[in-house]
């Protein structure tokens, strides 16, 4: 906080106090378990980590992205990674120990053009921690795509293309999910990241915030980092590169003429900090100010504030539904929500028959939701004769 003025630091702690940590172990178990989980991918599925095109040397050599290189051809993804990749070594090393594992259904990141072939490939799935911007995952796939003989293959239906991340910012999950189903069979991300358009602030807040990131930035053009995707994630192995730039640059003027003292010096986790890296630090829910956000200060923010913990993500979901909201990722960012939690949740109110499989609320979610929102006002709050508030019978039971 010595690096800014007085009236800064409230400002510069709510940026701060916003970061979600995540930690190694937690990303590489999630991954693993959704792999693993169930016949998404048609058997043999081949995976590959995401990397970003500018690391091969050929490419580089040949124009840079910009030349626009196809995979196998222009570089090969079977490259090894540089020495301190970060994300990709990761990705790359988890999907070597799956397919190490299971030898006749999975191929490995090793595996050329001439071994999917004759392994008859059936699914080749694009594996990654984080999108930021969507830029890198996007970039790699269309050099795979570009591939003559893979878009032959494509084009048969002899094989299909997926893409799994860990975490996605929002605006890169949309900007991904515009490429289904032409391109993608499958496109999963498994949370949400926050950002500074959805950290949950005030409209106010995030104003303050972005001016004290442009007025402090030792480079403004990444004053919220790559591509202004202002990110508010941080992961144990890597720092992303869309993070604000006053949050790891390491000189800039200070209130007190020191010398800056970054919070991720050179966009990496100093010791002290370890402790947040390591057990996935995450701020709290907020599912009234989400409502309150979502729903225009009606009625949802009421009933968030009057149920108990354990019944507030149920309301908040089926009152957000009823207002027409039908993103689940949309959903989980207002709130600062687990997306796999919310995506419990909808199938909790599905099984109850609050919501249907397009998250439209039924006649009888609408008649729960109503009935509720009478007796939560403040004088309709308890029924007669009782002292506990009333709520729908599934909802008590959960």
């Amino acid at each position: 906080m010595e690096n800014f003025y007085d009236k800064e630091r409230e400002t510069a702690a709510l940026l701060i106090d916003s970061l979600r940590f995540v930690s190694t172990g937690k990303v590489r178990t999630e991954l693993e378990n959704e792999i693993l989980s169930g016949d998404r991918y048609q058997k043999p599925v081949a995976f590959y980590p995401i990397r970003s095109l500018d690391d091969f040397p050929s490419v580089i050599k040949a124009g840079g992205i910009e030349s626009k290189p196809v995979a196998f051809k222009d570089f090969s993804p079977t490259e090894p990674l540089r020495v301190a990749p970060g994300s990709e070594a990761l990705a790359a090393n988890l999907l070597r120990t799956i397919a190490k594992a299971y030898p006749e259904a999975v191929m490995g990141p090793d595996s050329d053009l001439a071994t999917l072939r004759t392994r008859r490939c059936r699914s080749i799935v694009l594996v990654e921690d984080y999108a930021g911007s969507g830029d890198q995952c996007l970039q790699y796939l269309q050099s795979w795509l570009a591939n003559r003989t893979l878009r032959s293959w494509h084009s048969f239906g002899w094989v299909r293309f997926h893409v799994l991340l860990h975490s996605v910012a929002p605006k890169a999950h949309s900007f991904i999910k515009l490429l289904r189903p032409r391109d993608l069979k499958t496109f999963t991300a498994l949370e949400v990241a926050p950002t500074v358009d959805d950290a949950g602030w005030t409209a106010e807040q995030m104003k303050r915030v972005k001016k004290l990131c442009h007025r402090r930035a030792a480079n403004r053009e990444l004053a919220l980092g790559h591509k202004g995707s202002g990110g508010l994630l941080v992961m144990q192995h890597t720092v992303p590169d869309n993070l604000p730039m006053i949050l790891w640059q390491t000189g800039g003027h200070t209130a007190d003429g020191q010398p800056w003292r970054p919070f991720l010096p050179n966009r990496s986790i100093p010791p002290s900090l370890g402790f947040l890296a390591s057990n996935s630090y995450a701020p709290p829910t907020d599912y009234p100010a989400a409502a309150d956000r979502l729903d225009d200060g009606r009625v949802t923010a009421t009933l968030a504030e009057r149920v108990g913990p354990r019944q507030q993500e149920k309301f908040y979901v089926l009152g957000a539904c009823i207002r027409g909201i039908r993103q689940t990722d949309r959903l989980a960012a207002e709130a600062r929500a687990s997306l796999q939690g919310i995506k419990r949740t909808v199938r909790t109110l599905q099984g109850w028959g609050y919501i249907d499989e397009r998250l439209r609320p039924t006649d009888c979610g609408r008649r729960a939701f109503a009935r509720h929102a009478a007796l939560a006002r403040p004088q309709h709050a308890r029924l007669i004769g009782s002292t506990e508030p009333y709520y729908p019978r599934a909802l008590r039971e959960s």
